[in-house]
């Protein structure tokens, strides 16, 4: 069943996404269905999609966090 959609984008991504479309002769609808399609976590893998986001970025290294968790746990 198909749905309908509103976006908010700015003017000049829609520019770029309405030449994307026209290059490879299909609608907008279809390009955003695709890329989302495509852009789904694997299903195969449910702990690990339960994982994501768990960690924060806070451009430390793994070797950093791995140490800072180590030094918890056997300083404490």
């Amino acid at each position: 069943m198909k749905s309908k959609l509103t976006l908010s984008i700015e003017k000049r991504t829609l520019l770029k996404a309405k030449r994307l479309s026209l290059r490879r002769k299909t609608s907008l609808s279809k390009l955003f269905e695709e890329y989302v399609e495509k852009n789904q976590p694997d299903s195969n893998s449910p702990i690990s999609d339960s994982l994501l986001g768990i960690l924060k970025d806070d451009n430390r290294s793994y070797d950093e966090i791995r140490s800072k968790a180590i030094k918890r746990k056997y300083d404490a």
